[in-house]
């Protein structure tokens, strides 16, 4: 667990009778990049799920930034530093581009609806919305509805939207999925450029 990002000890979930998991193991370091293979259903989804906090593991540990979360909720996980982009992407389709990073951006202040309101179209919030779509090259987008985004530009708004946490570890289900060649050089690239910045990615 030493240097790990994140640590993963024979981690299982079991839904009735399927093993949906069983025994996983796997550790990552700052700025490394590991990949989880498997054909569908093998489980990868689940393995995100449990690692974000959605599912509590049957058995198993997962140890993140030296805390063992397994079993604490999503909010807390995104609090900690864990970002997760999603299979199937679904944006605020009726918020901007711009607006569903402020959405993101503003997370911390969920607990006081105070907070949530005064952070809500700063010009501290708004510039860091801007830094993070000049981040994945979705600036010129700002202003358009999200719904309206063909699925290459939606996969970069999902990275945008969990760098928006600061995340320690970024885990990306399928960014890949349903992209042409040249859009998946373009997400690879900007892959590569946020590992550069010490982020843990799966």
């Amino acid at each position: 667990m030493s240097g790990s990002v994140i640590s993963v000890k024979d981690l299982s979930i079991h839904f009735g009778g399927l093993k949906a998991v069983d025994k996983v193991s796997f550790d990552i370091n700052e700025g490394e990049i590991l990949g989880l293979l498997g054909p569908n259903g093998a489980g990868k989804t689940t393995c995100f799920n449990m690692i974000s906090g959605v599912y509590k593991p049957t058995s198993g540990e997962i140890w993140f930034d030296g805390r063992r979360t397994d079993g604490l909720p999503p909010h807390k996980m995104a609090a900690l530093g864990v970002g997760r982009t999603f299979q199937v992407v679904k944006p605020f389709s009726g918020l901007t581009v711009l607006e569903n990073v402020l959405v993101a951006l503003g997370m911390p202040n969920y607990g006081s609806f105070t907070r949530c309101w005064k952070f809500w179209r700063t010009a501290e919030s708004q510039a860091a919305a801007e830094r993070l779509l000049a981040l994945v090259g979705l600036e010129k987008e700002a202003n358009t509805r999200s719904g309206l985004l063909p699925l290459g530009n939606l996969r970069k708004l999902e990275i945008a939207r969990a760098m928006a946490l600061q995340p320690k570890l970024l885990l990306l289900d399928e960014c890949f999925s349903g992209l042409r060649h040249e859009e998946i050089a373009v997400i690879e690239e900007l892959i590569r450029d946020i590992r550069a910045t010490g982020v843990a990615i799966l």
